[in-house]
């Protein structure tokens, strides 16, 4: 049985006021009951934002592509 890996990191993000999860078995009417929520909450938008913005990697690309670059020089 495969885990839920993508759940597991919505939760993460959930956990740490970073998202809000949306389950794929809910359907669009609750899906824009939801947005149409979040939206007149201004408050609660900012912080989704804020706490995003602090879990975020801004070099991640970079770092993944010099960790390959020394693996592959180690290798040779």
């Amino acid at each position: 049985m495969a885990e839920d890996h993508q759940t597991k990191n919505a939760n993460y993000l959930v956990d740490r006021k970073a998202a809000i999860l949306f389950k794929e078995e809910q359907d669009a009417p609750q899906l824009l009951s939801e947005l149409q929520k979040l939206l007149s909450k201004a408050r609660e938008i900012q912080e989704l934002e804020d706490n995003i913005l602090k879990l975020a990697l801004p070099r991640a690309s970079s770092t993944i592509v010099d960790q390959i670059d020394k693996i592959l020089k180690h290798a040779k």
